[in-house]
């Protein structure tokens, strides 16, 4: 039960990781687009937006896979020790 809880969490990082990597890329696109066509000062806040994301996705992501590779690992390693 725990390196099944394990792997969702694993494959909850990794589609975090992918998913999030297309959000933040389509975000700093349109902050690109807005810095030079309608707004600077917009423009820039949403390039600082696409930063702070990719910031937060990168550590969201590593949480989960960290977390759920530890319980896969101790899992495994508990069930090793009781044969």
């Amino acid at each position: 039960m725990r390196s099944t809880f394990g792997l969702l969490l694993t494959g909850t990082g990794y589609l975090t990781y992918i998913f999030g990597g297309f959000a933040i890329t389509g975000l700093l696109l349109f902050g690109l687009y807005t810095l030079f066509i309608e707004s600077i000062s917009n423009g820039f806040m949403l390039i600082g937006a696409a930063v702070v994301g990719a910031w937060v996705v990168q550590f969201l992501s590593g949480l989960f896979i960290a977390s759920g590779t530890v319980l896969i690992t101790t899992d495994t390693s508990l069930s090793n020790q009781q044969h």
